[in-house]
């Protein structure tokens, strides 16, 4: 659901994605100072990739990038995801009327 929002919403539900509460709730399910020993490798493993997706998604987002920096510092991120093309957030098309 997340990803399809940030998909097809616009800058304001950027915006929210972007703040640091929000971030540090999602950079929780990966760390395992936090939660990342009881939360299952699919999870961490889309957490990471959504992230990453956002930041090549939304260069400007300067925090989202912070948060994925912040993994990678941590070494919890050791290389980029590879996204297919499916993956990559590129807005859908407006639709015609």
């Amino acid at each position: 659901v997340l990803e399809a929002c940030m998909k097809n919403c616009g800058r304001r539900f950027h915006n929210e994605v972007g703040k640091y509460r929000f971030l540090n709730e999602l950079i929780k399910l990966v760390s395992p100072k936090y939660m990342g020993d009881n939360v299952s490798e699919k999870v961490k493993a889309k957490t990471i990739e959504m992230l990453y997706s956002w930041t090549v998604a939304f260069p400007n987002e300067a925090k989202i990038s912070e948060a994925y920096d912040t993994l990678r510092r941590q070494g919890l991120v050791t290389s980029d995801p590879k996204l297919p093309l499916d993956k990559t957030l590129m807005p859908s098309p407006p639709t015609r009327r």
